[in-house]
């Protein structure tokens, strides 16, 4: 019951969050892509703590349908994460169509949660624990999607760490030579 709870607490958090920023970019002030891909990032990290509610509750246990839907939009994050980034280092900040590429990894993601998907409600409950030992070609295709997918998120959750730090390190050095060159006041050199 303590788990659903927390689940629920960082669920609520997460829609504050996307309401605070829905307020904030109201009146059209600022930039729309920040506060798309923000609110988006927030959206999803929401659906995720939900779901993680909704498999640790026994109303998923009762209801298992939508077992599984919360962890197949989770290769938005880093996405919405990196948009949200690129925008901020960007003057020009806006979508452009090879921020496209980005869809790519994310259906990618979606895919390898299909044969769980296309498993019947009740045949996905023993996979909510560890996965359990493939008896048949489907249990087989089930763990392996499953593998893949945690192993193509933390190799995305890597990749998109990686060029966002990176990214934030050239926008530092650039902003430093901007200022550096700048004549200061009372300076006289």
């Amino acid at each position: 019951m303590m788990e659903v709870a927390i689940y629920l607490l960082a669920a609520g958090a997460s829609l504050l969050a996307v309401a605070q920023l829905i307020m904030r970019h109201r009146d059209g002030s600022g930039s729309r892509l920040h506060a798309f891909s923000l609110t988006v990032f927030f959206v999803v990290l929401t659906l995720d703590r939900l779901g993680g509610a909704y498999e640790t509750s026994e109303l998923g246990r009762m209801h298992p349908e939508f077992l599984g839907l919360a962890q197949m939009v989770q290769p938005i994050l880093p996405v919405a994460l990196w948009i949200y980034v690129r925008a901020l280092t960007e003057s020009d900040a806006a979508l452009h169509r090879s921020d496209w590429r980005h869809v790519i990894p994310v259906l990618l993601g979606a895919l390898f949660y299909v044969p769980f998907l296309l498993l019947p409600a009740a045949s996905r409950l023993p996979y909510l624990g560890d996965i359990p030992t493939p008896v048949t070609l489907t249990d087989a295709a089930v763990a392996v999607g499953l593998l893949f997918a945690d192993l193509f998120w933390i190799g995305l959750l890597v990749g998109y760490g990686i060029t966002i730090v990176r990214r934030l390190r050239a926008h530092r050095r650039r902003v430093r030579q901007l200022f550096s060159t700048l004549p200061w006041p009372g300076c006289h050199g």
